[in-house]
């Protein structure tokens, strides 16, 4: 009797390291990334590196009332030459889906526009 053939097994790929993930994002959200790092920065006087993509506006940045959240919005237009509907201005405080509330969330919707 003639023995079952194995089925040649693929060799299994290397996990992604964090690096190799940096490397995977896209080049235009980088680049919008670390001009948006740079305003926001300017504007809060935090140091450029202690900005994340998951940094909170309100909690992380100081960009907690209604005051502030519309001088960093005209800063934002004018700096980067965009136009952020009141809406999602207004969503900037909130922490719910959909909203504003991270810097990562404001990348988002910088390329979305």
């Amino acid at each position: 009797m003639a023995k079952p053939k194995k089925s040649p097994t693929k060799p299994k790929a290397p996990a992604r390291t964090a690096t190799k993930r940096a490397k995977l994002v896209k080049k235009p959200v980088q680049a919008t990334f670390v001009r948006v790092q740079e305003v926001v920065s300017a504007f809060t006087n935090a140091d450029p590196d202690r900005i994340q993509l998951r940094s909170r506006f309100a909690d992380d940045l100081g960009i907690d009332d209604d005051l502030r959240v519309t001088e960093f919005v005209m800063h934002l237009e004018e700096e980067l030459g965009i136009v952020i509907d009141e809406e999602m201005a207004s969503s900037i405080l909130m922490q719910r889906a959909g909203a504003i509330s991270t810097v990562g969330d404001l990348v988002a919707y910088i390329e979305r526009s």
